[in-house]
């Protein structure tokens, strides 16, 4: 049987083959060994970017809220153990006054440094909508992005295609598709109320009252 990690592994190399629905079999195989630890949030994570690259922006989001959870729910406990990294510590200790007394949670200040999860979290809401494909530099965005996540080796090849520079789409990244994803995980995303609860699967995926807004 193969291991949690090695089943990610073979995702990877999949999804750069274009093999989506063996990466995604490999993922679903994955969150049956394991779909509630810390360590689960990286299976979350891959899926996340495979339903993205098989055009399902939903189920993008949803393995992307669950990512982040498992993440945050880690930070949760330990704040409330005490056992923060110093590091961390001091990075929260930056946030201004202002933004801190409007976070939805303590743990929510994590988001103001990742820069990561809540840009991908944006183009599975935006590079699917119709209005925002309208204008033609989101568009090439759209596919830059796209060819990023492939990990196929033709990002640059895309870029030269689209007409546009490797800085460009990381200025497009900072200034619109990181704020609009960090805004969705605090606002209207993550499940504050249940962040104790590293149930995700349940929370995301299989809540019937659940949307995705």
């Amino acid at each position: 049987m193969s291991t949690v990690n090695e089943l990610r592994e073979k995702a990877i190399l999949f999804k750069r083959e274009g093999k989506y629905d063996e990466a995604i079999q490999c993922y679903s195989d994955a969150l049956k060994e394991d779909n509630s630890s810390f360590d689960a949030l990286h299976t979350y994570y891959g899926l996340a970017k495979i339903a993205y690259l098989k055009d399902d922006p939903s189920y993008a989001i949803r393995a992307y809220l669950a990512a982040v959870h498992l993440e945050l729910c880690h930070v949760e406990k330990d704040m409330a153990a005490g056992t923060m990294p110093e590091q961390l510590k001091e990075a929260l200790r930056q946030i201004p006054q202002e933004a801190v007394v409007q976070l939805p949670h303590p743990a929510a200040g994590v988001l103001y440094f990742d820069r990561d999860k809540p840009r991908h979290v944006a183009h599975a809401f935006m590079d699917f909508n119709e209005e925002f494909l309208e204008t033609e530099q989101n568009r090439k965005y759209a596919q830059a992005y796209k060819a990023q996540l492939r990990g196929d080796d033709s990002y640059e090849q895309v870029l030269a295609e689209q007409g546009i520079t490797d800085e460009e789409v990381r200025a497009a990244e900072f200034q619109f598709y990181w704020p609009f994803g960090a805004r969705f995980f605090m606002q209207n995303g993550i499940d504050w109320s249940r962040l104790s609860s590293t149930n995700v699967f349940e929370i995301y995926f299989e809540s019937e009252e659940r949307t995705i807004r």
